[in-house]
């Protein structure tokens, strides 16, 4: 499945009047961190798509989102429940936006984009040499790095792409001192490696 074929089965699909759609195809690179030792490092890709069919009935605009995934409900099947949904709605009539001009917006790393295995490196080499203090170490971290490309199309010709970059870091630290010991939890997200100041 891919986004036109969505498309297609959003045009066949009685009762949509218009609709509102969201491709969602991200690449992530993880790493599971215990003491000083990564225990694991995976790589995830996912495709999703949602968004908002909207049913036009009895002078009332209905809407409803859906979702969907490769190896899920078949979309026939999710975009007939959600007219459902939509029907049972009654919102007063308006119009979905035509294509426009959208201003660029930079949202991507470029060490991230050109070798997320790479970034994610650096990351866990920052975190293992972070200078935690006297009685601090690193008990447990996990770190992903994304890079996520997204599409928003709706009936009425809008077609746009973006791309973005993203790093999710959370750690847990323990501190010691004598027989008394505490744990802090440590959670960021950034959009760039050189923006996560894990040291």
């Amino acid at each position: 499945m891919d986004l036109d074929a969505v498309v297609r089965t959003l045009a066949e699909t009685r009762g949509v009047d218009d609709w509102v759609l969201r491709e969602t195809r991200d690449e992530e690179v993880q790493a599971y961190v215990a003491g000083d030792r990564t225990e694991t490092v995976r790589r995830i890709e996912a495709v999703r798509w949602g968004g908002t069919v909207l049913n036009d009935h009895g002078g009332k605009r209905g809407m409803a989102a859906f979702h969907l995934t490769d190896g899920g409900d078949p979309p026939g099947r999710v975009l007939a429940d959600a007219v459902t949904m939509a029907a049972l709605s009654d919102n007063p009539p308006f119009r979905l936006p035509a294509p426009a001009a959208c201003p660029a917006v930079e949202c991507v790393d470029a060490d991230i984009a050109r070798d997320p295995r790479e970034a994610l490196e650096v990351l866990l080499k920052q975190l293992r040499k972070g200078n935690l203090g006297a009685g601090v170490r690193l008990s447990s971290a996990e770190v992903f790095v994304k890079r996520r490309r997204t599409t928003i199309a709706n009936s009425r010709g809008v077609r746009v792409e973006r791309e973005g970059t993203e790093v999710y870091v959370e750690a847990v630290l323990t501190a010691s001192a004598g027989a008394e010991e505490a744990e802090h939890f440590y959670a960021q997200r950034f959009r760039r490696v050189a923006d996560a100041s894990l040291g």
